[in-house]
């Protein structure tokens, strides 16, 4: 296992990140002139001077609910970067779903995957995201490669360890190199999608301070404890707070009782808010439909000169940001009024809606 860093600013110098104790980045391509993305001489300074890179996708947190057509329309902004920096044509591209995705979402994650496939091919595509997105998409083979994140549990609300499948784990640590915020992220693999082959497969201790926070590769903190290590320069880094440790090991000891401790009670889980089977049908329809339709009918007008190809993914992102929110609402909005109505019927309301009687909304 080797470690390495991930960062959306700077970037720091490959001499930097070499001292640090770090032998990989994970850095950006998204649209062009993002300050976010990785350059030409960047890519040759990290190379060169004997750390790997890896390429990951991302414009908005929510871009993988585009569908196919979005991830079509990625992809081929994506490989066109990467090959103007000066990675190698068969290396992949991990493609960010940066967001707490539920389980109804994953299937147009899947059409979003599988819609960059069409462009570079189904071995080039990786997938970043949380342990539910990671485990799902190589269950069903829509990625290749995956980076499993800490910054959430999984959409399921599980708190198992990661998946042993992944090819990259991004930690909830962060560090700074060269004046830099970086995320510090562990490699599970030999080759992981990085540049060169097979570099960066020796693990070193690190020798920073470490701040409990974690981000995602947008940048964006999440939650954490706020708790600080220093390392002295040229000496093994302290014991690891127990926060810092990898959410493996953390994880795998989360259910255990002290000694001669009997085990915590849990409280019993709270059931999950329902909705009626006709109601849910019809929001995971257009959960997936909208976006998708959406995002086919731009590429078309966008073909045909209509509309400059600039504006592709920006009028894309409405579908996810104005279109699926309104249509879910509209959905949800007539469903009330039916069940609110005297003469509809109280079998169909928990047809529709779930509900065991009619709600008295005057009360």
């Amino acid at each position: 296992m080797s470690r390495g860093l991930d960062y959306s600013t700077g970037p720091p110098s490959a001499a930097a990140v070499r001292a640090a104790g770090y032998e990989f980045v994970v850095r950006y391509v998204s649209r062009p002139g993002n300050p976010k993305n990785i350059t030409a001489p960047e890519f040759a300074d990290l190379t060169g001077n004997g750390v790997a890179v890896a390429l990951v996708f991302e414009t908005t947190a929510e871009r993988a609910l585009s569908g196919y057509a979005g991830g079509a329309a990625d992809a081929r902004t994506a490989a066109d970067q990467a090959s103007g920096v000066g990675m190698p044509g068969d290396r992949p591209i991990y493609f960010a779903v940066d967001f707490d995705a539920q389980p109804n979402q994953l299937g147009v994650i899947d059409d979003y995957l599988r819609g960059a496939a069409s462009v570079i091919g189904s071995r080039r595509v990786g997938v970043y995201g949380s342990q539910l997105v990671t485990r799902h998409c190589l269950d069903v083979g829509s990625t290749h490669f995956a980076w499993q994140s800490a910054a959430w549990r999984g959409g399921d609300g599980s708190a198992g360890p990661p998946d042993r499948r992944v090819h990259l784990f991004q930690r909830r640590d962060t560090v700074q190199v060269d004046g830099v915020s970086c995320v510090v992220n562990d490699s599970n693999a030999t080759d992981f999608g990085q540049w060169p082959k097979g570099a960066g497969s020796v693990s070193k201790d690190n020798d920073a301070t470490v701040t409990v926070a974690g981000s995602g590769p947008s940048g964006k903190d999440r939650p954490g404890e706020g708790v600080e290590a220093t390392a002295v320069s040229g000496t093994a880094p302290p014991a690891p707070v127990a926060a810092a440790e990898p959410v493996l090991v953390e994880l795998a000891s989360a259910n255990q009782a002290p000694a001669n401790q009997p085990p915590a009670t849990q409280a019993p889980a709270e059931p999950a808010a329902r909705h009626g089977v006709l109601t849910d049908y019809a929001v995971s329809f257009l959960r997936t439909a909208v976006p998708s339709l959406w995002g086919a009918a731009v590429a078309y007008l966008v073909s045909l000169g209509v509309l400059p190809s600039g504006w592709s993914e920006q009028v894309e992102t409405i579908s996810t940001t104005v279109l699926v929110p309104v249509c879910i609402s509209a959905v949800y909005a007539v469903a009330r009024w039916l069940e609110n109505r005297a003469w509809f019927p109280n079998w169909a309301s928990r047809i529709l809606l779930g509900s065991k009687r009619k709600p008295n909304y005057s009360s």
